[in-house]
Formats: C-alpha cells, structure tokens, sequence
C-alpha cells in the first residue's frame, strides 16, 4: 500500500481467490499498512521466479512480521470491532440473569448461556479442573473454584490450548499485552524444549525419526507439559505439529493461532453484541450549570484584581486559562464516572472509549462535558472557553471560534506530511549503505545505561533497556560480588530480569554510536533485530531500517493534530511542592531568607535532597538490627530481628538508621527548587519525612520573582523613568504598573543595589527586560531581606502540538543553530557581570582557579544565572534552546551523542511514539562520521580537511610506525543533509541533491565509486549489497554431506575411466576399430 513508509508496507500473502474486484485485506494487516476501508488503494505484485517466491516465504510472510522493526512490539494487534466485541464478552454485569450459579463442566455453561438460561456477562463459579489451563495471574491459587462469566469461558476456548486462561476484562492494552506474554513465552519456552530434545538426542536434522523417538519417551513429554504449564499432558497429534514447527525458519506458530481466533471471536462477539449509538448514551452532568457558574465567579475575581492592579494582564490570562482548565478535568472526570455507572457499565459510548476501540475521554468530554478552550490561529489559547458541548449545540459565536481549530487542523496536515516525507528522504540517504558486515570490530568503548527515570518513578526499566545488547564489561552483582554477565555476552530477555533484580544500577554496553567497523555496523555492537527478536544477521540494511523507523512515526504525528478539532492542551500548573511518594529529605541546598517563622524562601535556584521510602521499621533495646547504617540489602533480606523472629526488607534498597528507625530507601535523587519558593519551616531541618502528596512548601507557577537577600537601603542605578523604565496607569482603575522597558539597554544596565547605612554595597539585582517593580520598592527607601523587589511574568503556555516537534528534530538531525540559542556556561565556576559590549552583556565565569571566561549574552535574553551563582560547564545561563554545536565544543563527542539522543527521543516520547535507540544512534553515527584536521604532523593531509575517522586512524597508524608525527583532528558534527552530500560515493550522493555540483566536484577531484552502499548499486542495476546480495554470500560453496564432493566424483570416474582403458590397451587382441569407439 502506498506510501511505503516503512518495511511492513509491503508484505507477502497466499492469495485466495475472492468474487468481485475489490481486494480483501486481513484486518490485522491493516496496522502495518496503515491501512482502513475507506476506499485505500493497494497494488499486487506477483513473485515469479523461483527466488523472489523463497525471499517472500521466508522474509515476508505476513505471519513472519509479527514485530514493529521500530521498537520490536508485536505491531500486529486487534483494534475497533474486535476489540468492542472482545470487550463485551469478558465484561461482567452485576446483578445479571445466573449470577452465582455453579457450573461443573464447560459444556454446561455452553448450553447454559446459549438457551438464555444465564446471560454471558453473568458472574458464576466453576471449577478449575475443568478449563484444562492454568489462570493468567490467579488472584486465590488455593481456591479450587474460579469466578468467571460464561463470556470470559468461550473466548477463551477459542484460542490455542497452550494459552493460559485469561480472567478479566480484556481492552486494546491489555490484549495487546496478552499477545506480547504470548509471542514472549513461546520465544523462551521454544529455546528451552529445542535444547531439551537436543541434549538427549543429538542429531543433524529433526526427521520423522526423531520426532518418534521423542513421542515415545515419557519422561520428556512430561518436562514439555511443564514448560507450557499444562495441567493435562499434550495430545500425541498435538506435539506431532508443534514440534517440527520449532525447528521451521522463523517461528511465531502459536501467536498466529492466537491471532486468528483473536480476530474471529472479536467480530463474531461484535455483531452479536450489535453496539448502538443514541442520544440518551451521551449524558450531561447535572452538575456542569453549578460548576461553570462557579468557574465564571472566579474569572470574574481574577479580572477584578487585574482591574485593581494587582496582578498583570500575562498572569490574569494563565490564572483564567488556568481555572477553565481545571474546571473542564472536573467536568470530564464527573461524566466519565457517570457513564460508567450508566447501564452498568455497558453504555456504549463509555464501552469504545474504555476498551480501546475507538474515541477518547477527550472526545467524549466534547460530546457531554465542555467543548473547553480553544486556539487562535497563531496558536494561542483564547481566554474564553466554549462553554457548551456538542450535545446541547453550540451559540453562533462558539460554533465560529471552532473553525479555527478545524482549519488549523487541516492545514498542518496538509503541509507536515510532505515535510516528514522529505525528512525520511534525507535520513534514507544518510544512512542507506550502513549494513551489518562482520561478526566483530573488536571496539573498546561502550555506553552506560541505565533505567530512564521521571523523579523516581521508573518509566522505562533497566531490563528493557539492556536486553539485546552485548556487554563491554563485567556485569557484577552489587551485594554478593558473583559474576552475573561477562565482557562481550549477549543479553537476552531473562538475562536483562535477572541483572535488573540484583540491583544493578547501569551496564556498559556496546551500541552502533561505539561501533569502530569501517563500512557498515557489526553484529555485537548491533545485537539484536527487532524484527526477528533473535541477534542480527550479517547482511541487514541497518540503516534504511534506522531511517524508516524515524521517519514513519513523523508522518503519522503531524497527521495526528487535527483529532481533536483544535481543543486547546495546557499542561496544570500546581503551586506546591509535593512528592508522588513517601520520601526521606536529606538536605536542603541553595541561598535563602529563613522567615519570621521559620520557614525558609529560596532566593536563587536551590536543591532538595530526597530518597523514596519504601518502608521504616521502628525498633527497641531488645531488638537487633542486621543492617548496618548506608549498607544496600536485597529484597526479603533479614534487617532486624524483633522477639527472635527476622523482620524481611519489602524492596531492594539503601539503609539509613536514624533515632531508633531502619529506614529501607531507594537511591538519591535531586529535585529542583525554583526561586521564590517556600520550604515549610518543618521540612528543613535535618532527616525529616514528608508523606504522598504533602505539600512540602509552595512557589508562584506564573512568574519568576527577583529577591531581596539582605536588608538595607535601596539605590536605583540606571533606572530612570521614561528611559529604561515605562510607566503604565491604568484607565479603568488607577493602578500603576513599572516596567523596564528595552529602549536604551544597549548603553543602561538597571539595577537595583542594597546598601548599609554608610552607603557600601550588600547586593545588586539586575533588572531584565519585561521585570515589573514591586509597588513598595522605591528608590532610597528600606527593605527586609526576603521582599520581593520585581517579578517576571513566565510566558504563556502555548498548546503542545507536535508542530513543535517535527520542526524540533529536523533542527536537530539537521544540525541547525535553534531561532534563538542559549549560551551556554564553558566551564565550571561562579558568575560575575561585567560591562555592555556592542549591546551585549558579558557574563564572565571564574574557574576554580581564579581565571575568567567570558560570555557575550544579547541585551534581549532573559538571563538564568545572577551574580555569585555556581554554575556547571553545558549550563544555560540565559534562556533559549541549547545549540548541539556548542554542547560538541563545551562538553565532547560523547556528551553531544547524549544529548542528541534524548532530545530526539523526548520529542517522540511525548507522543507516545516508542522508538529504539539504536535506530537514532544509527542516524548519530553518521553525522559524526567525519573529523577536521588541526595539526597536519607528518600525515598527507592538508589543514582544515574534512576525512572520515577511519582514514584518519588508518594514516595516523602508518605514520607512527614509520616513526612520525601523528595528526590531530577535532570531531566534526554535520547535519543529515550535509552528511549525505559528503558520502564517499559520488553515485548515491549526487541522486540525492545538487546533482550538478556533486559531479562537477567529483570529476574534477577524479573520484572512484567503490560501490559499497545500496543506491549506487541499484542506479547501476547491480544487486545491493545487503541480505542475500551481500559479497561474503557470492562464493559460497554448496556441498551435501550425504554424497561425495562432486568434484571427487568426477576424478572418481576418470580414474575408472583410465583403468578400463589400460586393460584394454593390456589386452590388444581386440580389432582396432572398437578400441576406437571405446575412447570416444
């Protein structure tokens, strides 16, 4: 199906011939073609020859693409109808016609259901012997009953016997997830009874013979059954088809099955439910007239203070916005609680948004809450929400203010999807002629990993991370010292578990960004294909799958922004500081004005020390405690020993002993104080604990204020009305707001300075652009340390669209200076100010020993450093995005990859697109491909040359055995396009852009086309030099073992041959005639 985007766009399939001249597609297809039955077009390709119908066998097989290459997900997954009807069969209906029933065998309840006696949704007791599987997550494993519903029985009949039995409510995640354990499972339990059957019999191929001897042989079909977890053993003509499929090419046998009775009970259940939509599915909360009256009273208040002047118009906007904001959560959340008690839960509406199968609380929050906020074009929010929702209509002037919105929608679409096009173009050609191509490169380098965290809660796991992976060092258990995994050794899936049980906090492993192989990638630095679940294959296009894998989500994000009819998204604003989690605070860090009573008001940026707790064991004299202060124990560990009996520790954790307390805690984590906040006076002394959702202290989310720290007199310096400071009264209310204005910057620095009573200098506040003065603060007046001298209002919150986010990683993979870099600190020191050079501020950090780098920061930015702050070498130190160039040249060729990587990755993942890392490191390593010389030494090259690092290394080498100087280089960072014009093959570089001056260079430098990538050989008309085409595959020899080598054959016959002769010729009594046939 066009387009293409990525490798599963084109699948094989055994045809079957159908009436008519429409094209029948197997639904579950349909996710990887992006496929829907609206009218898509798709075209058919016949193999013919004999190996393009064994590359489509074997390669692709719509049964053998089972997995997305993206992220090794299963991508083949029932959605909509299937997932609806799926749903309604494993529901359970209170109070249902049967409830409570006992049934003693699974015809019963068959007939039971199937007369009307019970319904399907009832709720009734059966006995376990009778499903003949064991229960997925069993939540009474002594009871011999289970509580199920007729439903729940037959779709579970439906599918293979080695399933276990699914008892709950299945939607679109959790049959997602049933597939993964299923295709996982079979994976691991596959590799276990193949070894099985291989440790008893060796043998060079599993025949009939085989397979008898194995049927025959108790004591191992008793090991199988337990492998699949089988309560009754597996039928003889049950084994005889499972177990040759184990040994076939690629094996996914019983998730195909699966798959397949997924999908029949699905749309057979669906048709019977016979969902319908009505108007009197779509139900109002009562209570929206009161909450909007409300939410209107509170604008209200807020426009009132505006109008009185005590709040600006940026902060009456968030704060309004705000409010609307929360008022529609409330609003959605009380519906959706209604419509899950409507009907029992089976209202239709609740039911496809629930289970998965179409629509969304946001949707539906548009049906029967409030159509909510909306954007201008510009994509700012309105202020003013549409109050009304679909149901109940909406006003002319609502209805008018939508078309904003749809039209944006539209319009992005429109333009993004050739955007993301290009970019997969380029990617394409950066990265097309990167093929796995040895076993080994024999790196010394790898990369660290470890679990992705957001605070402390752990969004990806350590074992997700590492599993597939080879290993550059020693993997050591952290408590017991025992060796857990050695250098260079896969890590497979159970592996992964069992390093991330023991504690392991990260692994050095060896990913593509390490990989030292001249052309391509090797198979340990690539490990394994998502694809195949199994280790690479020499021959993979790496690359072309790498930029597929990138570009094919970029598409479908812009295509996702008009979903939603331009409701606007705001993220909440809290203005406390609490913790999802128990915590244990260990320190405090940062500048601060401890308060009248006692609480303590950060000035600056300051720090919290916290660790989870996950538990706290009091003890007294009598009890002994195991653990020593800051030890690390293992989960059901003893740690104190009350009334002779051992107490276990619930988690795997640190220890820290205070005041007669064993508290078992997770690792530290630092969480940002913002300046101006306020940390409760209790919270600050030493090893003190706040609970879940205690607010800790409390800040101002919509503007960032500027502090007094010391007490004294205040003097204006370069503050001057009507100069560098404009003042606005307002008409309506009198009120009078001061801001500094940005007119004579270029020449005034405002500041606002504190001194003692004789006039020395205590402190000094710079006053950036937009800061508006405290009404109490004048000039020559007093002020307390802790008052607020000028506040900065934050900016508006513009609606998250991934418009943001395809321009984003274009900038990123393109290496492009951002609209407006941040400059970042070069070094690690404390910041002082200096003098306005040529309207810039110059911003200067002083080492730890004592030498000064200076900064030019524009008049224009808002700076995030003040004076006598420490700062870290890569720190911001005005607002902006940071420029990839500068992290290369502050922080290194290994931080810039980092930093690449999770900016890329942050913008996918805030759209819920899961994309593996090697496939962006992949596209990294050939934008760092190439070096700059700096010093030539004794090499051929010349200053300022651009050569990729292997040439580089290879005559460095040569220079230093001949006992020369060697060259240095500097690490280049080229942008994707840049990178794909500079490829060593003129062929691929000049098809891709500025095909003129790619030849005219070339011809005149008398370049060589080796021909190692793909597109040069496919504009040539040769094979590619991937999978089968690869030249290690071209002179492979074919031998049978059965038979002789044919070439012995042959000697073996002339020697006869020679024999035959000499006899003849021994014998010369014959006529010589025959003696000449004979020769012939």
């Amino acid at each position: 199906r066009a387009p293409t985007l990525h490798r599963l766009g084109i699948q094989a399939f055994e045809p079957v011939l159908v009436p008519g001249k429409a094209l029948k597609l197997h639904p579950l297809a349909c996710k990887a073609f992006n496929a829907d039955f609206d009218g898509d077009q798709m075209a058919i390709h016949v193999p013919l020859t004999q190996a393009a119908q064994m590359e489509c066998w074997t390669l692709m097989l719509s049964a053998r693409n089972l997995l997305d290459p993206a992220n090794g997900n299963t991508i083949v997954a029932p959605s909509q109808d299937m997932v609806l009807g799926i749903y309604y069969m494993t529901s359970i209906k209170p109070n249902a016609k049967g409830t409570g029933k006992f049934f003693s065998s699974a015809d019963e309840v068959r007939l039971a259901a199937s007369s009307g006696a019970i319904e399907w949704q009832a709720e009734i007791k059966v006995h376990k012997n009778i499903l003949n599987k064991c229960v997925n997550n069993d939540k009474e494993p002594d009871s011999k009953y289970i509580l199920t519903s007729a439903g729940r029985m037959a779709f579970n009949e439906s599918m293979p016997d080695e399933v276990d039995f699914y008892n709950e409510q299945l939607g679109d995640k959790k049959l997602k997830k049933m597939i993964e354990s299923v295709y996982h499972n079979e994976q691991t339990s596959d590799k276990r009874i193949k070894s099985l059957i291989e440790e008893k019999y060796q043998f060079e191929t599993f025949d009939a013979e085989t397979l008898d001897k194995v049927i025959e042989d108790a004591s191992l079909r008793k090991q199988i059954d337990k492998i699949y977890n089988r309560e009754t053993p597996l039928e003889e003509y049950k084994l005889r088809k499972i177990l040759p499929s184990l040994y076939a090419i690629d094996r996914g046998w019983l998730t195909i099955q699966m798959l397949d009775a997924i999908k029949a009970c699905g749309y057979k259940n669906a048709t019977f439910y016979g969902a319908t939509l009505s108007m009197d599915d779509i139900l109002v909360p009562e209570e929206k007239e009161a909450m909007v009256a409300e939410a209107n009273k509170e604008v209200e208040k807020i426009v009132g203070q505006w109008n009185s002047g005590a709040i600006t118009a940026d902060e009456r906007y968030n704060k309004s916005v705000t409010v609307w904001e929360n008022t529609n959560e409330k609003l959605t959340n009380l519906m959706m609680d209604n419509l899950a008690k409507h009907k029992d839960g089976f209202n239709t509406i609740y039911m496809m948004a629930t289970s998965g199968a179409r629509g969304s609380k946001k949707q539906i929050s548009q049906l029967a809450a409030m159509r909510g906020l909306m954007q201008k074009p510009n994509g700012d929010i309105i202020e003013l929400p549409i109050r009304a929702n679909f149901k109940e209509g909406l006003s002319v002037i609502e209805f008018f203010i939508s078309t904003n919105g749809a039209r944006k929608g539209l319009s992005d679409t429109a333009l993004k999807t050739a955007d993301a096009g290009y970019m997969t173009r380029r990617l394409v050609d950066v990265a097309q002629d990167v093929v796995v191509n040895e076993e080994d490169c024999g790196t010394i380098n790898g990369i660290d990993y470890s679990a992705i965290k957001d605070g402390d809660t752990v969004t990806v796991p350590l074992a997700k991370r590492i599993a597939g992976h080879y290993t550059i060092e020693r993997v050591i258990d952290p408590v017991s010292g025992e060796l857990l995994c050695d250098v260079n050794q896969y890590i497979d899936e159970s592996l992964a578990e069992k390093i991330d049980k023991a504690g392991v906090e990260k692994v050095k492993l060896r990913t593509v960004l390490t990989c030292e192989s001249k052309h391509g990638i090797c198979v340990k630095c690539y490990g394994k294909d998502l694809a195949r679940n199994k280790i690479v294959e020499i021959g993979e296009a790496v690359g072309t799958i790498a930029a597929q894998s990138i570009g094919q989500p970029g598409t479908q994000l812009t295509l996702r922004t008009f979903h939603t009819g331009g409701a606007a998204e705001g993220g909440q604003k809290d203005n406390h500081i609490a913790m999802k989690y128990d915590v244990y605070i260990k320190s405090l860090e940062g500048t601060h004005v401890v308060a009248k009573n006692g609480d303590w008001l950060f000035t600056r940026r300051g720090s919290m020390i916290v660790t989870k707790l996950f538990k706290s064991y009091a003890f007294d004299s009598s009890d002994e405690v195991l653990v020593e202060d800051g030890a690390y124990v293992r989960k059901d560990n003893p740690i104190l020993k009350h009334k002779g009996q051992e107490v276990l520790a619930s988690d795997s954790g640190r220890i820290i002993i205070r005041d007669n307390v064993v508290y078992l805690t997770s690792n530290d984590q630092k969480v940002e104080i913002s300046n101006g906040s306020t940390v409760y006076a209790k919270f600050t002394e030493a090893s003190c604990i706040a609970k879940a959702g205690e607010p800790v202290g409390e800040f101002d989310p919509y503007s960032e204020p500027i502090i007094a720290e010391v007490s004294g007199y205040i003097h204006y310096e370069d503050i001057i009305d009507g100069v560098t400071l404009e003042t606005k009264t307002d008409i309506q209310t009198g009120a009078v707001e001061r801001r500094i204005s940005d007119l004579h910057l270029d020449v005034k620095q405002p500041r606002i300075i504190i001194t003692d009573e004789d006039g020395n200098e205590l402190g000094s506040y710079h006053m950036p652009v937009g800061a508006i003065l405290s009404n109490d603060i004048k000039d020559k007046g007093k002020v307390e340390a802790g008052t607020t001298l000028a506040k900065m209002a934050k900016d508006a919150a513009k609606a998250n669209d991934i418009t943001l986010g395809l321009p984003r990683v274009s900038e990123l993979f393109e290496a492009r200076k951002p609209k407006n870099p941040a400059v970042i600190a070069k070094i690690t020191g404390t910041v002082k100010f200096d003098k306005i050079v040529k309207g810039k501020r110059t911003v200067i950090v002083v080492d730890e020993y004592g030498k000064e780098h200076s900064h030019l920061v524009p008049m224009v930015k808002r700076l995030l450093v003040r004076d006598g702050d420490k700062v870290e070498a890569g720190e911001k130190l005005c607002d902006g995005a940071v420029d990839a160039h500068d992290v290369l040249s502050v922080l290194g060729e290994d931080r810039l990859q980092n930093f690449l990587m999770d900016e890329i990755q942050s913008v996918y993942r805030a759209q819920g697109v899961d994309i593996n890392d090697k496939h962006i490191g992949t596209i990294i390593r050939q934008m760092l491909k190439k070096v700059e010389i700096i010093k030539v030494g004794d090499t051929r090259f010349i200053y300022g040359q651009q050569v990729d690092k292997y040439t580089f290394r290879e005559e460095n080498d040569r220079v230093v055995a001949e006992g020369g100087q060697p060259a240095v280089a500097c690490p280049m960072f080229q942008g994707i396009t840049k990178a794909a014009l500079a490829a060593d093959s003129f062929i691929s570089a000049c098809s891709f852009q500025e095909t003129t001056r790619v030849l005219t260079n070339a011809a005149i430098a008398g370049s060589v086309d080796n021909l190692h990538g793909l597109k040069e050989n496919i504009i040539i008309g040769h094979r590619i030099p991937a999978g089968t085409g690869i030249r290690q595959y071209n002179n492979v020899k074919l031998s049978d073992n059965s038979s002789a080598d044919l070439d012995a054959k042959v000697k073996e016959i002339l020697e006869q041959r020679m024999l035959e002769m000499k006899e003849a010729e021994e014998a010369a009594v014959v006529p010589a005639m025959d003696s000449a046939s004979d020769e012939d």
